[in-house]
């Protein structure tokens, strides 16, 4: 190849990586004109959804199933690179209607008059409630509860069951309900307020509809109709939208002397209406999105066809409209709803081309021109192309590099081997699966359950303690640094022939190569420790104690009796460290010990723990105690008075302590009169869900620290979990919801806070969507993913790198070293 082609392949794949600024990019997750979904049908308007991390949920029929909703997040070419959703072996058989929320691995829908919950992840459909004959895309939040307005009546229901939030005659902002209508349909938010529409008789003039947003104790009014003296004429039948601050998206008609104007508002804003240029002849909405950034987009419907926009400037904020050229054709049918965008700003919609295809679309905001169609899986789309086209020009020449130019010559090595496994995952860690159940590269392998309640331990050697369930045996403690396809790969821990029977509750520490559990045996509960083979209860209470926190001279701290207190086990027996009425460093006395967050004991016998003193006005801290007992205040902490440093402590999990007796936990502290979530190490705040590109209502459930200061996060939030190392949502990411990983996407994953290491080392267990569970590691500083059991991946990897960049000869070496690398 002559070097001006080199220079504009390298060059041109190079700048596209840069990205694309402006407008939107779409990605045809499913089209009616390619498999697998050729001569079946992507069914119109029936709009998709999407969930947070882009996958959109949409109805379609296959040729040999019937109809059925999948997910994706990226374009496939056979149902394997899809989720079937409905229609699976053993379902109740369903006739949807009509797709509603995408959110924590769970798909809305309504069918047969009945709304139902489907779940990502293998199992039956669930139904949430029916018959009934409300409309609209159903609103279903991340809690599982569903809203709707049945028999005149706003519901709340979920597995549980069903209560009636309002109804007829019911007293509510200051007037009385005279009537809930079936549109506009309500909607709920992940913190369970719902947005809704009333006839409602106030005493005080002609407004007699509102919309509405629950609050604490009844609801308030967000607009009132319908005269020409209130906020509008006409409700309109578009159905409401709440993000998680609790504004409310709506699109009613305002009065107008000759004729009632369509709008689009969020609270009292307006950011649409029908008398703006550009959005074609006699423009109404169709639907209308809000998300949690306060971004709206809209449906309009006019002579013109239909549009999808996210303002009101019919360029600047169009994302797709009749007209459009778009994959080589015209767009002329347009559908979209209010659970079509995400909080990245991620678009699901369906779209007819004037050559007949039908397709299902996520728009992805774009910092280019935009407008690229994506028909084929990107994930590292420009430089992935750059690293393979240098690779097929090393074979075509014989891997020899002479008729580049120089520099690229002595360049293209380097760069294939640094792009090949970035190409199969770009991040900051390399991902090792220590165990898998049944599937994928581990069909016949020996687990049949990882346990996912119970997330895994690392030692400093990165070897991994998890509880599993072998395909033979019952619930027991192992310990693995690699996968292997025998359970002869793993040393067990419990449930051994000879051994008492225990059952396993919690893991705690890992350390010196002892593993700290919960369980309990025929004695009942205990803290136990497997220590050179033997296992060994060290602490009985029937009271439990989650991840149990013993260092690598078997000391345990635990805060038990009657009252609290923090307790020190060892060889010699149990000893109260600090109780009731001791006297703190600072002076103040101890007037109670709190049982959560769990306490944690370090190497030199240092322990942290929760307390309250007789300090005024912060009566409650974070305290540091030495192995002498004599213990210090970290943190103070109030939840009714800001000057405190926090107003309340994360109770429902543990502290970490390290050898410089610096501790973390999770925490909210006082901005304003709101309290925000966030995680500390003694007094500094590593993160706080202020921070942009966490999950939705981020809390820090679990905090790891090691003895370099290194901390890791497991942020929980409504929509998706993830596991990160800092306040980087991106740089310090290592494993989110909705990640791909090992041919699959990641649904569900745990961690706590004995699953970091010194090295950085990170132990997860994570959920994928094709059913299996995996017991994973990541390790700072690499990337790419070990899915597979062989010993010799990495070798192989290797050789299929040098082999691409034509060094055959150290190829050919490193497969006689491993013939599976060849």
């Amino acid at each position: 190849m002559h070097r001006p082609l080199w220079l504009l392949v390298l060059a041109s794949a190079l700048i596209a990586s840069s990205g694309r600024a402006g407008s939107y990019d779409f990605v045809v997750i499913a089209s009616s004109a390619r498999a697998p979904f050729a001569g079946g049908a992507v069914a119109a308007f029936v709009p998709p959804s999407i969930d947070a991390g882009g996958r959109v949920a949409f109805l379609a029929t296959a040729p040999g199933t019937g109809s059925a909703i999948f997910t994706a997040s990226q374009p496939g070419s056979s149902l394997d690179d899809y989720v079937q959703i409905t229609g699976r072996q053993g379902q109740v058989s369903v006739d949807v209607s009509e797709i509603g929320s995408f959110v924590a691995g769970f798909v809305a829908f309504r069918a047969s008059s009945t709304v139902y919950r489907g779940p990502e992840a293998v199992g039956p459909l669930i139904p949430l409630f029916g018959p009934t004959v409300s409309s609209g895309p159903p609103a279903v939040n991340a809690l599982g509860e569903v809203v709707l307005v049945d028999d005149l009546e706003l519901v709340r229901a979920d597995v549980q069951g069903s209560e009636i939030l309002l109804q007829k005659n019911d007293q509510v902002a200051g007037g009385t309900i005279f009537d809930i209508p079936f549109g506009p349909p309500p909607d709920i938010n992940d913190t369970s307020q719902v947005a809704f529409f009333a006839d409602i008789d106030f005493p005080s003039g002609p407004c007699d509809e509102a919309f509405m947003r629950s609050i604490v104790g009844g609801a308030e009014v967000i607009a009132l109709g319908h005269d020409e003296q209130c906020d509008w004429d006409s409700s309109g039948s578009v159905p409401l939208a709440i993000n998680e601050s609790g504004s409310v998206a709506y699109a009613p008609f305002v009065f107008d002397p000759t004729n009632d104007i369509g709008t689009v508002f969020v609270d009292s804003t307006k950011v649409w209406d029908d008398h703006m240029p550009g959005f074609g002849d006699s423009p109404s909405v169709e639907a209308v999105a809000l998300n949690d950034g306060g971004q709206v987009a809209f449906q309009i419907e006019s002579g013109s066809g239909f549009g999808v926009y996210t303002g009101s400037d019919p360029l600047a904020d169009k994302v797709l409209a009749s007209g459009d050229r778009l994959c080589d054709a015209t767009a002329t049918d347009i559908d979209f709803q209010r659970y079509g965008q995400n909080d990245a700003g991620q678009l699901a919609l369906y779209v007819r081309l004037s050559d007949g295809r039908n397709l299902v679309v996520r728009a992805d905001p774009s910092t280019g021109p935009g407008g690229q169609c994506i028909t084929v899986p990107e994930p590292a789309a420009s430089l992935c192309a750059a690293a393979a086209a240098l690779a097929l020009a090393a074979i075509r020449h014989r891997g020899r590099f002479r008729p580049m130019p120089r520099r690229l010559r002595l360049f293209a090595p380097f760069l294939v081997a640094v792009l090949a496994p970035w190409c199969v995952r770009a991040g900051s860690y390399h991902l090792t699966v220590i165990a898998s159940t049944d599937g994928g590269p581990f069909h016949g392998g020996p687990f049949a359950e990882l346990i996912g309640f119970d997330p895994p331990a690392i030692d400093s050697d990165g070897t991994v303690a998890f509880a599993a369930r072998a395909t033979s045996q019952g619930l027991a403690l192992f310990t693995g640094s690699q996968a292997d396809l025998s359970i002869d790969g793993y040393d067990q821990l419990t449930g051994l022939q000879g051994q008492e029977v225990v059952s396993i509750l919690s893991i705690g520490s890992f350390d010196a190569g002892n593993v700290a559990f919960s369980g309990a045996d025929a004695q009942g509960m205990a803290v136990f420790r497997s220590a050179h083979g033997l296992l060994s209860p060290l602490y009985r209470s029937t009271t439990f104690f989650r991840s149990p926190a013993v260092n690598g001279a078997g000391v345990l701290v635990v805060i038990d009796g009657s009252p609290l207190a923090v307790l020190k086990v060892d060889s010699q027996g149990t000893t109260t460290l600090f109780q009731r009425g001791d006297t703190l460093a600072e002076g103040n006395k101890i007037t109670g010990i709190f049982g959560f967050p769990q306490p944690d004991i370090a190497e030199n016998g240092q322990v942290a723990f929760f307390a309250l003193t007789d300090a005024e006005p912060c009566d409650e801290a974070v305290m540091r105690g030495s192995a002498l007992g004599v213990a210090e205040e970290v943190a103070l902490n109030s939840f009714a008075n800001p000057s405190c440093d926090l107003s309340e402590v994360g109770s429902s999990y543990g502290f970490a302590i390290n050898e410089a007796g610096s501790i973390g936990y999770g925490a909210q502290y006082f901005d304003g009169a709101d309290s925000v979530e966030a995680a500390y190490v003694d007094l500094t705040k590593v993160w706080d869900a202020k921070t942009p590109g966490f999950p939705a209502n981020p809390v820090a459930e679990e905090v790891a620290l090691n003895d370099a200061g290194d901390f890791a996060l497991l942020i929980a939030g409504s929509d998706r979990t993830g596991v990160y190392s800092g306040d980087d949502p991106v740089a310090d990411r290592i494993l989110v919801d909705g990640d791909p990983l090992c041919g699959s996407t990641v649904i569900n994953l745990d961690f706590q806070r004995f699953g970091l290491n010194d090295a950085g080392q990170v132990a997860l267990w994570v959920q994928l969507q094709d059913g299996r569970a995996l017991i994973v590691r990541a390790e700072p500083g690499g990337t790419g993913v070990s899915c597979v059991t062989e010993p010799c991946t990495e070798l192989a990897a290797g050789a299929s790198v040098l082999a691409l960049t034509g060094l055959r000869r150290r190829a050919a070496r490193t497969a006689r070293r491993c013939p599976r690398a060849a």
